[in-house]
This record gives structure tokens, sequence and C-alpha cells, in this order.
């Protein structure tokens, strides 16, 4: 999927989207606001139109590096390192204990 925001960014998102940040990957395209964003059938292309700076910039995607992801080892699990403190920091454990007590009291 291809999106832009309103100034400057453009980029592609993984599909399913699963909030992993891994997915995604956005890049200044244009030096102001973006007036439009379209793709060909195929996706293969995409289009985008900036408005002070009257460029139009022509994107090519290679979905073969969509496939893969360069920042997360097979298996990993990025999200705890989300976290404040990351996998070993004071949230995750505080987010273990919570789920042992609601389980211990779910069993009366």
């Amino acid at each position: 999927m291809a999106y832009a925001t309103r100034e400057k960014v453009v980029g592609i998102i993984k599909l399913p989207l699963d909030g992993n940040p891994n997915n995604t990957m956005g890049l200044i395209a244009h030096p102001t606001k973006i007036t439009s964003i379209s793709s060909v059938v195929d996706g293969k292309l995409f289009f985008t139109s900036g408005a002070d700076d009257l460029c139009v910039n022509m994107w090519e995607v290679d979905f073969s590096v969509l496939a893969e992801s360069f920042y997360e080892e097979p298996g990993s699990d990025p999200f705890p390192d989300l976290l404040e403190g990351g996998s070993n920091g004071q949230v995750m454990s505080d987010l273990k204990d919570f789920f042992y007590y609601s389980q211990i009291r779910s069993k009366d």
C-alpha cells in the first residue's frame, strides 16, 4: 500500500496492517505539500505531485524488497522493544505481573 502525508512524506506499507513498525517505510519526497498520489493498475509505479514545487515524481516499487524485512531477525517480535525500557524494562515486567495476576484472579 502506498501513502502520502499532507506534507513532504510518501511511503509504502507491507500488508496486512499489523502495527509492526518494520513493515513500513517513508521518505521525504517533496519540499512542501503533496497535492495527490496515484498508482498504475499493477501497483508497480505510483506518482506524486507537489503543490509549490510544481513537480511530479514517479516512484517504482520493488516488491521483492517488501517481502523481506531488513530490521528484524526471523522469529523475533519487534513490539516489546517499542515499550519504554525494551523487553527487559519495567513496563514489560509490570505487564507480565498484571497478566499473571489476572490469571490467578480468574481461577478464584
